[in-house]
C-alpha cells in the first residue's frame, strides 16, 4: 500500500464502506453455510428434517436489541417479520460501526491489518459474540452453544475482517 497521509475521516469514510460491504458477505456466507448444513444433515439423515418449535421461536440477538429499541421508543409488539428485519438493520449497524472503528484503527494503527483484517474479525466474534452477547442475556453461555454454532459464527468474522480490509484498501486509496 502506498504512503498517504494519515486521515481520521477518510479512515471513518473508508471503514464505513467497507462495513456495509463486509456484513453483506458475511451474512451471504452464513445463509450459504446454513444452506450447506441443512443440505448435508437431510443427507446424512435421509430425509428432510422438520425445523425445531423451540429454536424458531427464540429470537436472534440482533431481533432482541430491535425489539428493545421498538419498546424504548414506544412503538407496538413488531411482528415476527418485522423482528428480521430490525434485526437486519441492527446488524447492518453493527458491522458498519465496527467497520468505522476498523478504518480508524487502520489508519492510526497500521499493525490492526494482521492478517488481512482477519484478526480484526476474529477479535470481532470474541468480543461481541462469544462475549458482549452472552453477557447481555441475548444468547446463551457459550458453553452451552453446540459446537457447530461457535464455528459457523467464528468462520464468518475472519471473512468479514479480510472483505473489510480489502474494501477499505481499495476506498482509501480512491480518496
Amino acid at each position: 500500500m502506498g504512503y498517504h497521509r494519515k486521515s481520521i475521516a477518510k479512515g471513518m469514510a473508508a471503514g464505513a464502506v467497507a462495513g456495509v460491504a463486509a456484513t453483506i458477505a458475511m451474512d451471504q456466507l452464513q445463509k450459504a453455510w446454513s444452506k450447506g448444513a441443512e443440505e448435508l444433515k437431510k443427507v446424512i439423515d435421509g430425509h428432510e428434517s422438520q425445523p425445531d418449535p423451540q429454536q424458531e421461536s427464540s429470537d436472534s440477538a440482533t431481533e432482541q436489541v430491535a425489539d428493545k429499541v421498538a419498546q424504548i421508543t414506544g412503538s407496538e409488539e413488531p411482528s415476527k417479520e418485522q423482528k428480521k428485519q430490525g434485526g437486519q438493520a441492527v446488524h447492518y449497524a453493527f458491522g458498519t460501526l465496527m467497520g468505522v472503528a476498523y478504518g480508524v484503527a487502520a489508519e492510526m494503527w497500521p499493525g490492526t491489518q494482521f492478517g488481512f483484517g482477519s484478526g480484526y474479525g476474529t477479535a470481532v466474534f470474541l468480543g461481541a459474540d462469544e462475549t458482549a452477547v452472552p453477557t447481555f442475556g441475548l444468547a446463551p453461555s457459550p458453553t452451552k452453544t453446540p459446537p457447530s454454532t461457535h464455528a459457523n459464527a467464528w468462520a464468518a468474522h475472519p471473512a468479514y475482517g479480510t472483505v473489510l480490509e480489502l474494501t477499505r484498501r481499495l476506498v482509501r486509496r480512491a480518496l
